[in-house]
């Protein structure tokens, strides 16, 4: 399918807003859809590159994970270009390896970071910092018990001159506060989010501790809404991964989960600049189990459309059997068996 960028007009941004009051956003009606997200790409990026990141080491060198690389799609017409590229990347903490790697190839890059002792300043020719957080607010917001200067995107566009602009690539790596920034914008905003080609965030559930995921208020059913919210407004999941770092994972119900994961998004867009509405399913693998047989059982539940992706109407559930697991690796140091108690 062919690739089209286009900027943002207004008739685009009101688009955005039917296509949200439109989506029929579905309870998470049991946490093995929530991991079930995460069991394969959704929609095929043909060239992917991992970019910028460091290796790292904890507890005198003998634990080693890398972190700060986000994975990009370059297919053209939908990767970043070194013409009219922008850039948003929000949470660096000193380091500036994907930043300074997209600065690179072209792009302007504006970097965000209110937790950082650093003034604002061109980083380079085509890097800037500023000592600003995104939030769900414009003003001043306690982050780390320490009051911080933070806004909104669309007023921190506003202020940089881009309003109305397209962003190619929208870093969110802001330690849990993307549900707060990702509401408000999917839900106040819409028209924003429809002007980003690509987000790669790291995204915060926490450990599962058998609460009741079917509560709104919880963490990983907001998460599943906004799950829900991106794929209306055109948005696909191109690539996941769990966080490398190896405390960050833990064993639930004989698998490895992870408190945080990176996530990245593709808006998929028509020759007009109208995202698209889609062919086939509304959401692949949103549940799925294991059952320990002489032959692996996963089960899907897929979101199925009627018309277009936007009128889902029905569940229909398969059993696939005879699938082999890849089987995970679980002795490594500091996995938890959650027992269902929050740890």
């Amino acid at each position: 399918m062919p690739y089209t960028s286009a900027k943002y007009t207004g008739q685009q941004g009101k688009n955005a807003s039917q296509r949200i009051e439109e989506c029929d956003v579905k309870p998470l009606r049991d946490i093995s859809y929530f991991f079930g997200y995460f069991q394969q790409d959704l929609y095929p990026c043909e060239n992917k590159e991992n970019v910028g990141g460091a290796e790292l080491t904890r507890l005198f060198g003998l634990i080693k994970f890398r972190d700060g690389d986000k994975w990009v799609c370059t297919d053209e017409g939908v990767g970043p270009t070194s013409r009219d590229c922008l850039v948003y990347s929000f949470g660096i903490n000193y380091e500036w390896s994907f930043d300074d790697a997209m600065a690179e190839r072209g792009c302007k890059v504006f970097a965000f970071d209110p937790t950082m002792e650093s003034r604002d300043h061109q980083r380079s020719e085509n890097v800037m910092f500023l000592r600003l957080g995104i939030s769900n607010i414009t003003g001043e917001q306690v982050i780390g018990k320490v009051i911080r200067k933070v806004a909104r995107l669309p007023d921190i566009m506003a202020r940089l001159g881009h309003a109305g602009h397209q962003i190619d690539y929208l870093k969110i790596d802001i330690e849990g506060m993307e549900v707060e920034v990702l509401q408000d914008l999917l839900l106040e905003d819409p028209a924003i989010l429809a002007s980003v080609r690509q987000i790669g965030m790291e995204i915060h559930p926490g450990i599962y501790g058998d609460e009741d995921v079917t509560q709104p208020n919880n963490l990983f059913a907001k998460f599943w809404r906004i799950f829900q919210l991106l794929d209306c407004l055109g948005f696909r999941l191109i690539h996941w991964n769990r966080n490398t770092y190896k405390r960050n994972h833990y064993i639930w119900k004989g698998r490895k989960e992870a408190t945080c994961y990176e996530v990245v998004y593709v808006r998929i867009v028509d020759a007009s600049g109208m995202s698209l509405e889609g062919e086939g399913m509304f959401f692949v693998a949103m549940k799925w189990h294991l059952e320990r047989t002489t032959s692996s059982i996963r089960s899907f539940v897929y979101w199925q459309e009627v018309d277009n992706l936007e009128s889902v109407k029905y569940l229909q559930e398969y059993e696939l059997l005879a699938l082999e697991q890849e089987k995970d690796n679980h002795d490594e140091d500091g996995l938890i068996e959650v027992q269902g108690t929050r740890k």
